[in-house]
Parts: C-alpha cells; sequence; structure tokens
C-alpha cells in the first residue's frame, strides 16, 4: 500500500489550470465523479482501426481509454490514456504536454477505512487486515480534506469485461519501487491529499512512473 502523507506539495500556478481546477473540486468525492461523469468527464475507447467496436478494445493493438474532460469553454480536452505498459498490463499515458508541477489526476476510490482522528498515521497492512481491508496494491493512504489519513481502494480492473469505474485512472499508474522500475524513470508524485503532479515537464505519450526521487 502506498503512503504519500509524507511527500511534499507544489504551489505552482499551472497553465493548464481551467482544467485542471475541475479535477480539485473532485477531491475525496467518488458520488461528485459519479454525477458529473458524462457530463464533465468522459472515457473515449480509440483505435487504430477504423469502425472497430466501442466494446473491443484491445490493447495489444495499440488501443486507447482516454479521459478527456470538458473546459470551461464547453470543449472535450484529451488529459491521460489508459494502454499497454512497458512494464506489464496497463499503464497511464500523458495525452497532452503538461509543466513541471502540473496536475495529472487525482487518486480516488471507494473509501475502505478513515481514521477517528486528525493527525493519526497511515495504518500498517496488519490494522487493515483487523478491519477486513486486505492488503492490496492500490491500496492508497492519504489525507482527506479534514486532515484524517484515510484509505482508499480502487481496482485496477479489465476494463473489456468489468463494470466497475475507471475514476480518472491514476490507480494504473505503475509504481517504480511496486514495480522494481529503476528510480530514473520516476516522472510524477502522488502527494498526501491524493493529486498526481509531474516531477518534470511532460510530453505526449509518455508513461507516468510515480515515486520519490532522491
Amino acid at each position: 500500500m502506498y503512503d504519500f502523507s509524507r511527500t511534499r506539495v507544489w504551489d505552482i500556478f499551472m497553465p493548464s489550470r481551467r482544467l485542471s481546477s475541475m479535477i480539485v473540486q473532485m477531491h475525496n468525492h467518488v458520488e461528485f465523479y459519479n454525477s458529473c461523469y458524462l457530463e464533465h468527464y468522459r472515457w473515449e475507447h480509440r483505435a487504430p482501426e477504423k469502425d472497430v467496436p466501442s466494446d473491443r478494445i484491445e490493447f495489444d493493438r495499440g488501443h486507447r481509454l482516454v479521459l478527456c474532460i470538458k473546459d470551461v469553454l464547453g470543449a472535450w480536452q484529451d488529459w491521460i490514456y489508459l494502454s499497454k505498459s512497458q512494464f506489464g498490463g496497463l499503464g497511464v499515458f500523458t495525452a497532452r504536454e503538461f509543466p513541471k508541477g502540473g496536475l495529472l489526476g487525482l487518486y480516488m476510490g471507494p473509501e475502505v477505512w478513515q481514521a477517528d482522528a486528525v493527525g493519526t498515521p497511515a495504518p500498517s497492512a496488519e490494522l487493515l487486515e483487523l478491519h477486513g481491508v486486505p492488503d492490496h496494491v492500490c491500496n492508497c493512504a492519504i489525507r482527506n480534506a479534514e486532515g484524517r489519513m484515510v484509505v482508499y481502494c480502487p481496482q485496477r480492473v479489465e476494463p473489456t469485461n468489468d463494470p466497475r469505474p475507471l475514476y480518472l485512472g491514476t490507480h494504473y499508474i505503475k509504481g517504480s519501487e511496486e514495480q522494481g522500475i529503476p528510480s530514473e524513470r520516476v516522472n510524477c508524485e502522488i502527494v498526501d491529499d491524493g493529486k498526481v503532479f509531474a516531477y518534470r515537464p511532460l510530453k505526449p505519450d509518455e508513461e507516468l512512473i510515480s515515486g520519490l526521487l532522491s
């Protein structure tokens, strides 16, 4: 399980603020995400071939699921996308340029545990087990708007045959420690409130790898 409660937070003005501010509004509110889906956010299936059925997603053939966000002018903007990862399974890729410190997304999902008081540290895997929460690679301990530690557990589902929501897709981001990926490949960080920021300027089609740089 990730514990991002000790990471730092950027306070940077971002050129893509129109779009990123819409993501910020969703912070810690799965219900808000569900109510805005299709109106402000949507996933689009993109394939190199023409006339491919929308439910026939073949990532091995270069297909993508693109997260699109509607800006304040009503135009749909490509943000990130899911596709085949070079490290196995699915990964998250940039669908546009992002500046250093740019907001890439928000880690969210069903809440499975919440601390009773502000200042309580992230729970251990053993403590979660006692509360009936199995240890899972997608478990993420972050602080909510009240400052309490909360554990969210979205699932990395197979989009072709699982109806569970993809949310903003950030739980598909590969972790350098989790996957044994060299730290020099790290290009983003999930901070203590669940937001995902770029470590450096990113170009389109870069796979996102999270972690801490020494």
